[in-house]
């Protein structure tokens, strides 16, 4: 046999057996390999699958009948631990569980632990003590006689693969416990560890209620009297079990069967006298432990009293330190409040110089296009100059006709009639001639006012030649009048026919009239538009008058603007000194109020602690725990929002206000374990659990901080 389990009672010393065995050569159980379940886990899952609770005093222990279902759990523990050549657990629980590993495991032992009844009240603490009934230690006594008596019907059912021991013994004589116990192991085990000379073992769990060493400054209770107080703790255990004879009885039997019983010592000598001797010692240790503790207590009134005037002080310097940043706020907030008005008049500044360069150009523009209106309207005086000869020469060739007319008239005095009338007729075509000219060249003038000054030109050139048609026209018109005044002079009797000529003409000059009927009509149109271009004439002289005088008044805000910016220049130069001179003092008060700041504040550490005590550091150590096995993630929403549930019900109720993780002095420490697995898959799940749709992508979102885990850990 390689494997032991060790059971007994809470109050037997189980674990003092389970450690002589751990020191020479056991190995403790490892968990099961594909659930991680642990040998007290495996018994817990059986005993709540079997509805066995906690032991009540009141009813016997049975044995649990595990069907074939419940073995992967063993057998998986089993396998685990195969490359083990000796190994073993205790579990005071298994009591319920000794049928179900035997019948698991034919070379597992069974080491069954026992003490006497005198320990159960022994070790009844201080603080349940002081509400201890009767019944209390009766339902005890009884626990414990039910326990060892299930524990010693199992050893006589099975001492081939059991021994029974008993725990003191075995803590006096510890080497011939182990010789005995080599007998049941196999050949190939051989326990191997430090000689235990003389039973010398000493227990490394100390006995509740059997006293304690009280060390403050190098004061402590004297040995001795600790022990005297262990004997008349005896006496008195002594004297209450004397009343109960069955459990007595119950521990002579397991005296009677045990492998390795507590060999019985004679103290019937022991006196009522002595017991009340060594509680008299005890009074006078614990006295002097009140004292040292008085003492003591008084030592830390006096420190906690310095402590709080230390504090005082202080609260004064902090109240003093934010009072001198107050007043660096305000001064801060005046110099802001003077640096925006600053960079409003300077942006006001930059506006208004745009604006005057914008009617800068918009000026030289209209000077441009004022200029090129002028060299029109000297282009245009020049040729209405020359028309204005020409219509005088024909004026004065038409005034040598009509003398020519006037003497053929005298001639003929029939004919002088009517080339009177034709003259007049003549005449008077003439002068609607004159009146077409110069309403044609006050049209083209106005055709040149009105339209662009390309059409303009245009118009006008259009015009000048209509007027050189005319012009020709008047001048046919004179050569023919030469022609007829020779052929008067020379032939008079063609003068009919002339007449019939003159007939003729009459009747062109009559259609002539009627179109220079059409003519006034269109020159009323004219004058009205000729009107109209006046009144747009004189308005644009307004406007140009206007914008000479903005132009005066431009050029006169321009040189006053030059002035204020070479004053606001000026003025913000000084501004920026000043600007930068407070700074200076800013940063001064600053580094100032830091030094101040960093005397005043304490020294902060454990700023990883404290991280990995915090929610999605918990949360992701859970989910990398749960991941390794297959049957826990099942399960894994259930266990982090349980977490989670548990984590902000301790938050409310804590009232400790803990500094913020960058006043630490370790606070890089806080930084590398934020990049932990555990800190990246905690906030990942944070953060999609708060939303409905988070949990559809939380194992691909699990996933991708994994990976990037991975990679984060190859680039290091």
């Amino acid at each position: 046999m390689n494997k032991i389990l060790i059971v007994g009672h809470q109050n037997s010393g189980y674990r003092d057996v389970e450690h002589i065995l751990l020191d020479c050569g056991m190995k403790p159980a490892r968990k099961s390999k594909n659930q991680g379940l642990s040998t007290i886990e495996i018994g817990l899952t059986l005993r709540r699958a079997h509805g066995c609770g906690e032991l009540d005093g009141h009813r016997d222990i049975q044995q649990i009948d595990a069907g074939p279902v419940w073995n992967g759990l063993a057998l998986d523990l089993l396998m685990n631990n195969i490359d083990q050549k000796f190994w073993g657990w205790s579990d005071p629980d298994a009591i319920y569980l000794l049928d179900y590993w035997k019948s698991l495991d034919p070379k597992m032992a069974f080491l069954l632990v026992y003490d006497e009844p005198h320990r159960v009240l022994r070790e009844i603490g201080c603080d349940e003590a002081r509400f201890c009934t009767r019944e209390t230690v009766e339902a005890r006594l009884e626990s414990w006689s039910i326990y060892n008596r299930a524990l010693l019907a199992f050893y006589l059912r099975n001492q081939s693969r059991s021994m029974l021991v008993n725990a003191r013994q075995v803590r006096q004589n510890a080497d011939a416990y182990l010789k005995q116990l080599q007998s049941y192991l196999d050949d190939h085990v051989r326990l191997s560890g430090p000689v235990f000379s003389n039973g010398a073992f000493k227990s490394i769990f100390s006995q509740k209620g059997s006293g304690g060493t009280i060390g403050q400054e190098g004061h402590a209770l004297s040995a001795t009297a600790l022990s005297f107080s262990a004997l008349a703790d005896g006496f008195l255990v002594e004297s209450i079990l004397s009343e109960y004879p069955e459990y007595q009885q119950c521990y002579e039997e397991l005296q009677a069967s045990a492998t390795i019983p507590q060999e019985v010592v004679d103290t019937s000598g022991a006196k009522a006298f002595e017991a009340w001797l060594i509680q008299m010692k005890r009074y006078s240790e614990t006295g002097r432990a009140i004292a040292i503790l008085t003492e003591k207590k008084q030592r830390v009134e006096n420190e906690l009293i310095e402590l709080q005037v230390e504090r005082k002080n202080l609260n004064a310097e902090l109240s003093n330190s934010n009072n001198i940043k107050k007043e660096l706020t305000e001064e801060n907030g005046v110099l802001l409040v003077q640096l925006h008005q600053v960079q409003e008049e300077l942006e006001l500044y930059r506006f208004e110089s745009r604006e005057n360069q914008r009617l800068g150009e918009e000026k030289a523009l209209l000077e441009k296009s004022r200029q090129a209106l002028a060299e029109e309207k000297q282009g245009l005086e020049k040729k209405l100059k020359e028309l204005q000869r020409q219509q005088d020469f024909l004026q004065q060739e038409s005034k040598s006709a009509s003398e020519a007319r006037n003497a053929l008239t005298e001639e003929n005095g029939v004919l002088l009639v009517q080339l009177h009338q034709v003259q007049e007729e003549l005449e008077l075509y003439r002068f609607e001639s004159r009146e077409n000219q110069r309403l044609g060249e006050e049209k083209a003038l106005l055709e040149k006012s009105r339209q662009a000054l390309a059409e303009e030109k245009q118009g006008l050139e259009k015009k000048l030649k209509e007027l050189q048609r005319q012009q020709d026209f008047l001048q046919q018109e004179s050569k023919s009048a030469s022609e007829a005044r020779n052929a008067l002079t020379e032939e008079n009797g063609v003068l009919l026919a002339q007449l019939h000529q003159v007939q003729e003409e009459l009747e062109l000059y009559r259609f002539e009239s009627r179109e220079n009927q059409r003519l006034g009509e269109e020159k009323a149109l004219l004058e009205k538009s000729r009107q109209a271009l006046a009144e747009e004439k004189q308005g644009l002289e307004k406007k140009l008058k206007e914008l000479q005088r903005q132009q005066d008044f431009l050029q006169q805000e321009s040189k006053s603007a030059s002035e204020a910016r070479n004053a606001l220049t000026e003025e913000n130069g000084v501004l920026l000194a000043q600007l930068h001179q407070v700074q200076e003092e800013l940063e001064l008060y600053h580094f100032e109020n830091r030094k101040l700041r960093q005397r005043l504040s304490p020294d902060y550490y454990g700023a990883a602690d404290r991280l990995k005590k915090e929610l999605p550091y918990q949360l992701g150590a859970v989910i990398i725990e749960r991941t390794r096995k297959i049957w826990p993630v099942l399960f894994l929403p259930v266990s982090l929002s349980r977490i989670v549930q548990t984590y902000r019900k301790q938050e409310k109720k804590s009232e400790e206000k803990l500094p913020p993780l960058t006043e630490y002095r370790d606070y890089h420490e806080a930084e590398k374990a934020q990049k932990h697995l555990s800190y990246r898959l905690g906030q990942v799940w944070l953060r999609h659990s708060r939303k409905p749709w988070g949990w559809f992508v939380m194992p691909f979102a699990l996933a991708k901080a994994h990976r990037a885990y991975r990679d984060y850990r190859q680039s290091i």
